[in-house]
């Protein structure tokens, strides 16, 4: 076969590269020859390489790679190949073509290379790798033997043995000998083996099982036959019923009856009569009744403190009388009867005690710190009485205190310490009570009990402070954490410690997450962000906000390359969006297609992402998944083709980003952070980001802002096979389901929304990737605040966002070096507007009351750089009347007041203070009309 020439000019130049694939290309030498290229033939200095279909694949003399796509021209000079290093490698290249000739010569190539570190030497046999003849592979032999463990008991003794048909049940019924020496006794035979119920003999087969040991047992006499029991009638028989019983005969004394024919004369009564007295014991009555019984008609004598009462008991022997009014004290009542014959009874006698008299109270004040806790004790109330036990209770109602009814404790209730009772400060600072003791007689006695409120040092009050900052403001947020804080006791305060650190006098720097915090103890503080740069290294941003034609520009300022992506398919802008609008994509041949570019993929070849290249790569974008189909692989971005690459995919219900660079020496097949999105809400905003960091081998992946998996990253050469949005490219390497990268040149289209791409040359921090996610970061440092003997706790709250909105509470806001709108929000707010012609807004939730109007600071309101004040949503039907009904001015130390009646009745609801700045002075007027035409021409007030 003849050998193709080079079509250069004398003298022969030295071969760059050779072309290992190709389908139709031409290469231009510098001479201006055309040459058709085929695989194998060398490519030669400042050659012009034109792919016509297919793929071109050419591998330079020091190592290096190129890959073309179809329609793609390149020139190899210096850009593309280092010419000097050209005699560096003529030697490798000679080498390569002697290689080349012993192919030709038909050379065993294992016999020509020199071993490889991984495995035996070329043409070595697996056999006669050791050194000592084996193969160093280790191998089981089997000898066809095989060993079955025992486990206890006999496995080889088991007979089977059929029963004659003849057999008897009993002998059906004989003992299964089993594992062990166990019995089984066996009501039948059948169901013994699995094949019982096919077989009808199976009644007549018995199993034994082993043959178990039993030791010799004595005879065991048998039971003799049960003796003949008298047969008689049941115990339920009864005799004939027509037959009378027998009934044995009765003996009856005869009944006789003796009359006395001489009666006697009755004889004398001589028997006391009987008496008793009810007892009645402990009483408060000082006319207790006192009762009894008698005999009928006898007369009865009651002697009782000297007084003597005489009755006549009852017909039916009652008696009761009523003594003059008796003395507290006990007393001995004495009773006897009489009858109608004189005979007198014993005397009976029994103990009454009278007590009409209430306990005695211990007349005791009680103090009561103030602030006390429900629950507390006030006091306790204490009484004495001469008959025991007493209770207590409070005699008019009160939902502040409660007492005890057996123990007489007074105590705070949940009401108490909520009322405005306990504050020192500002009440009468006591209270009374009535208290009544009751003993056990119910006698009562009521004391008037003061409680005395003390005054004792309390807890100062601590408010959260929020601070707002622009993201990237390069001036210091400043204010004062103790503006909003107040000690009840009116005790002057001062911040003691921060994060844990005590705070000594002068400036303390607080290092935070995202800036640093100087605080004095007096409150005053500042705080400035640490640079966080997001336009540094971004050299594509696509906001999909804006159309021209069929594309949408890159809006990315630091670059110098508009790198425009063209619509294809249906695909379309949408106001479903982060921001602006969207990148609409139907997941059936809708796509974004990007030109390859020096600044994403198509960058100098010795100039490779990571090494002495780029410091990374990193990649950002808003998604909204349609989460009908999260298994099929949808590609959200790619760039790069089936050599060199990074992608952004959805599959599996798996969120994956992953990169390679299979040639170059590097052989990073590829390496992918998954993360389960299956759960993930599919209805809203999410964001992925890539962060490729070369130096340190690291590819790490985020979604929402947070990193989910980081694997083995690497250097990333030139790949220009191209740059796509929710399509697969040209032939990107993808992870399988079995674990192995391979090249997929299935279109892979992505069906849902896309928004805010972004691009870096330059690895991203994790801070940057937060703030990128959800355009804020925050942070929170923990401060004490001590009126000298207690201290509590509250926390300044910094925000650094695009969107200086302040909330519900006294807010800090600081704008940037650009224009921004700040709205303070509800509460009294500090607003800086910092560098450009800022907006401050305000709406009708901002403002306070007439009592108590919200007053809103600006620090640094400047007409020369445009400020303006946005009233248009705080004022009610101003376009119907004067806006001399709703803004009034006054001024004082060199400040304007904006006094605003957001109804226009004159009922002042929002105050804005313009601190520094004097309106009369500035327009050199007082007057309300003229101040506001002024404002208004010059673009300062906004109300509608």
């Amino acid at each position: 076969m003849a050998a193709r020439q080079s079509d250069s000019v004398d003298p022969v130049p030295q071969s760059i590269g050779f072309v290992k694939q190709v389908s139709q290309a031409t290469a231009v030498a510098a001479s201006g020859n055309h040459r058709p290229l085929h695989s194998g033939d060398p490519v030669y200095p400042f050659d012009k390489l034109i792919n016509h279909h297919g793929v071109i694949v050419v591998e330079f003399t020091d190592g290096s790679w190129l890959d073309m796509g179809p329609g793609d021209q390149t020139v190899l000079d210096q850009d593309v190949f280092d010419i000097a290093n050209t005699e560096e490698v003529a030697s490798a290249a000679t080498d390569v073509d002697a290689l080349q000739q012993a192919l030709l010569a038909g050379a065993d190539p294992t016999q020509v290379l020199e071993p490889t570190a991984a495995g035996p030497a070329a043409g070595t046999s697996p056999d006669t790798v050791s050194g000592d003849g084996s193969s160093g592979l280790a191998t089981i032999a089997r000898d066809g033997s095989t060993t079955l463990a025992t486990s206890g008991f006999t496995t080889g003794d088991a007979s089977l043995t059929e029963l004659a048909d003849t057999a008897s049940e009993q002998e059906a019924d004989e003992l299964i000998t089993g594992l062990g020496g166990f019995a089984v006794s066996a009501a039948t035979s059948s169901g013994v083996t699995e094949n019982a119920a096919a077989n009808p003999l199976v009644s007549n087969v018995a199993i034994t099982v082993g043959e178990p040991d039993i030791p010799n047992q004595p005879e065991v006499p048998s039971e003799p036959a049960p003796s003949e029991l008298p047969i008689g009638p049941a115990p339920t028989e009864f005799p004939d019923e027509t037959t009378p019983p027998e009934l044995p005969d009765e003996q009856f004394p005869e009944a006789t009856e003796t009359l006395d024919e001489n009666p006697s004369v009755e004889p004398e009564d001589t028997t006391p009569p009987a008496i008793s007295l009810n007892a009645i014991g402990l009483t408060n009555n000082n006319t207790p009744v006192i009762s009894g019984t008698a005999e009928p008609g006898s007369a009865i004598t009651i002697f009782v403190a000297g007084q003597t009462i005489a009755t006549v008991a009852a017909a039916d022997g009652s008696w009761s009388v009523a003594p003059q009014l008796l003395a507290d004290g006990s007393h001995t009542v004495t009773v006897s009867a009489t009858d109608d014959s004189g005979n007198q009874s014993t005397e009976v006698t029994e103990i009454v005690t009278i007590d009409s008299t209430g306990p005695v109270i211990n007349a005791i004040d009680f103090d009561l710190a103030e602030q006390s806790a429900a629950g507390d004790i006030v006091g306790q109330v204490t009484a004495t009485d001469i008959n025991g036990p007493m209770s207590y209770q409070l005699d008019t109602a009160t939902d502040l205190f409660e007492i005890n009814s057996e123990t007489g404790v007074i105590t705070l209730t949940n009401a108490g310490a909520a009322a405005n009772l306990l504050d020192f400060e500002t009440n009468p600072n006591f209270a009374e009570l009535t208290v009544i003791a009751t003993d056990n007689l119910g006698n009562q006695t009521s004391q008037l009990i003061n409680i005395n409120i003390t005054n004792v040092n309390e807890l100062p009050t601590g408010e959260d402070d929020t601070g707002f900052i622009k993201l990237g403001a390069t001036t210091s947020l400043t204010g004062n954490v103790l503006i909003n804080d107040s000690d009840p006791d009116g005790d002057s305060l001062t911040v003691a410690e921060v994060n844990g650190v005590q705070l000594g006098v002068g400036n303390n720097v607080i290092n935070g997450l995202y800036g640093d915090l100087t605080i004095q103890q007096d409150g005053s503080y500042s705080y400035q962000q640490h640079i966080i740069n997001l336009d540094e290294g971004l050299v594509a941003h696509w906001a999909f906000d804006e159309l021209k034609g069929n594309h949408f520009d890159d809006i990315a300022t630091a670059d110098q390359i508009n790198d425009k992506g063209r619509l294809r398919g249906n695909a379309s802008l949408v106001d479903e969006a982060i921001s602006g609008k969207a990148l609409s994509l139907d997941g059936a041949g809708d796509y974004i297609d990007i030109n390859n570019s020096k600044e994403i993929n198509n960058y100098s070849h010795n100039k490779p992402i990571g090494g002495s290249g780029f410091s990374g790569r990193s990649i950002s974008f808003g998604f909204k998944v349609d989460g009908t189909d999260l298994d099929s692989r949808q590609v959200i971005f790619e760039e790069g083709g089936n050599v060199r690459g990074l992608v952004i995919y959805i599959e599996n219900g798996e969120l994956i980003v992953g990169g390679y660079n299979r040639p170059d020496n590097i052989n990073w097949q590829g390496s992918y952070a998954k993360v389960d999105i299956t759960n993930l809400d599919t209805s809203e905003w999410h964001h992925v980001a890539l962060v490729l960091d070369p130096d340190n081998q690291q590819l790490t992946g985020y979604l929402d802002g947070d990193r989910f998996q980081q694997v083995q990253g690497d250097l990333l050469y030139r790949h220009p096979g191209d740059i796509s949005i929710g399509r697969t490219g040209d032939q990107n390497v993808f992870l399988d389901n079995d674990g192995i990268a391979r090249v997929d040149n299935s279109p892979n289209y992505f069906k849902g929304l896309v928004d805010d791409g972004l691009v870096y040359n330059r690895v991203l921090t994790d801070t940057e990737v937060k703030a990128l996610h959800s355009g804020e970061l925050s942070e929170e440092f923990n401060y004490q605040l001590s009126d000298g003997e207690l201290a509590a706790q509250a926390n300044l709250n910094i925000t650094l966002t695009d969107n200086l909105t302040g909330g519900a509470t006294d807010d800090v806001l600081l704008g940037g070096d650009t224009i921004d709108l700040i709205a303070g929000g509800a509460g009294n707010d500090q607003l800086t507007g910092a560098n450009g012609g800022d907006q401050f807004i305000w709406s009708e939730l901002d403002q306070g009351t007439n009592q108590l109007p919200a007053v809103d600071i600006i620090k640094d309101f400047n007409t020369q750089q445009g400020d303006a004040l946005n009233v248009a949503d705080l004022l009610i039907d101003e376009d119907v009347n004067s806006l001399e009904q709703y803004l009034a001015f006054n001024f004082e130390n060199g400040s304007t007041t904006i006094n605003v009646s957001h109804a226009g009745n004159g009922e002042i609801t929002q105050q804005i203070v313009l601190e520094n700045v004097d309106l009369s002075s500035h327009y050199g007027t007082t007057d309300t009309t003229e101040l506001i035409d002024n404002l208004l021409d010059d673009g300062h007030l906004i109300v509608d």
